[in-house]
């Protein structure tokens, strides 16, 4: 069962999670999506998809789903999804509610969660899908803190370049905020808090994130 991934890192971008696990030009199953969107670029998609009505979108993202999924379906993985926005939920409540076979895993801080969010995930709970989900997510023990978006992965790689966060920000089109924010959920991902870059990339290096020393 395919699987997309994503991170709500930026609750002032609508739909931002969403662009980022369906985008064409992202993830392993990009080919089935380019068909659907081969006129579209990494940021003719933003451009579009925050032009349309919110229905508009919702139909699209379902569309793209159900090609990416075929006949076993699709799993969509959207983390820090206290973050979302209004777009962002009423897209999730959408996919929810519709017939598509789409299973949503979705991370959250509940204490931080709106009651939104909150009567969403009591609605689509599952209590029986946990032995499900971990055959999906099954990944060696040692590796399994590490999985890293792709945004965070090319966060990281400017960082070990030795790139200021404004020179990142500026190569992907987003805020230096933004930028730091990744950089510290690739902390967490290695087990610290810490903000010290040079630890971060040598803890990257350790993990097998980055390569080594020659």
């Amino acid at each position: 069962m395919p699987v997309l991934r994503a991170r709500v890192d930026d609750p002032e971008v609508p739909y931002g999670g969403f662009m980022e696990a369906i985008n064409p030009a992202s993830g392993e199953h990009g080919e089935m999506l380019r068909k659907l969107f081969r006129k579209l670029d990494e940021r003719g998609w933003a451009r579009i998809m925050l032009g349309l009505t919110e229905e508009d979108v919702q139909r699209v993202v379902r569309a793209a789903l159900v090609i990416v999924g075929g006949e076993t379906g699709v799993v969509l993985a959207l983390d820090d999804a206290h973050h979302a926005d209004a777009r962002t939920l009423g897209l999730l409540e959408y996919l929810a509610d519709s017939a598509a076979r789409v299973l949503l895993v979705l991370g959250h801080d509940p204490l931080n969660g709106s009651p939104r969010l909150a009567a969403l995930l009591a609605k689509t709970r599952n209590p029986d899908a946990t032995e499900r989900l971990a055959r999906i997510f099954e990944l060696p023990p040692d590796r399994a803190g590490y999985r890293l978006t792709r945004r965070e992965a090319t966060v990281l790689e400017g960082v070990a370049q030795g790139l200021t966060d404004d020179t990142i920000a500026d190569r992907l089109a987003i805020s230096p905020r933004t930028v730091h924010r990744r950089l510290r959920h690739v902390s967490r991902k290695l087990g610290t808090e810490t903000e010290d870059r040079e630890v971060v990339v040598e803890l990257a290096k350790s993990a097998g994130l980055l390569p080594g020393e020659d």
